[in-house]
């Protein structure tokens, strides 16, 4: 007797008589292909894109996002005003479309303020990373020596990103500051073997 194998398409070869099993293998179906994730800056001359993917962000995004429930109109302000006092915005585009966002806001003692959305269809894929990761390198090149996420205590998404990065939490009441420390730009190995040699 053989054995199943569900692997295989099992047919039968009725119109001879025999009533063996004829095995035919089935492909297997492949899956979608993601296109590359690009992460670029943002600008002015991408509003439309940001405002489309913010306002596409769910009620929990929403609040996530901005600490509170917002509604389209504030939103829309919001986005308008980000775009032109926002010290640094990056982006993770799919195929055109821009996916999520980083934006990073002045602070005060070295210490920027930080905000990441990323769209709810679009999460678990790397993306928050690649923003922070952005964020971080601009800040290195700036003379940034902190980065701050404010979440809710309930934000166990951003809770994980952070502390994947290093972050030092504090916690209060009801929300958490992780401050990002941002590396220090390194000298080259050129100038570190001469300062070696003349020191």
């Amino acid at each position: 007797m053989r054995a199943f194998n569900p692997e295989l398409a099992i047919a039968s070869d009725a119109g001879t008589g025999w009533d063996g099993f004829v095995a035919t293998p089935t492909l297997p179906s492949t899956p979608p292909v993601t296109p590359s994730p690009v992460v670029a800056q943002l600008g002015p001359a991408h509003e439309a894109q940001f405002l489309d993917l913010q306002l596409g962000l769910d009620n929990a995004s929403r609040v996530a996002r901005f600490g509170h429930a917002v509604g389209d109109a504030s939103i829309i302000a919001c986005g308008k005003a980000t775009l032109s006092t926002a010290a640094f915005i990056a982006g993770v585009f799919v195929d055109g479309t821009l996916r999520g966002v980083v934006e990073v806001f002045e602070g005060s003692g070295g210490v920027y303020k930080i905000a990441l959305a990323v769209h709810q269809d679009w999460r678990r894929r790397g993306f928050g990373l690649a923003l922070l990761t952005a964020a971080r390198e601009w800040a290195q090149q700036s003379g940034v020596t902190t980065l701050r996420l404010v979440m809710s205590r309930s934000n166990w998404p951003i809770r994980n990103l952070a502390q994947k990065v290093g972050a030092r939490f504090d916690l209060s009441l009801d929300e958490i500051r992780a401050d990002i420390p941002v590396a220090k730009r390194h000298c080259s190995l050129a100038a570190a073997h001469l300062e070696e040699i003349y020191t």
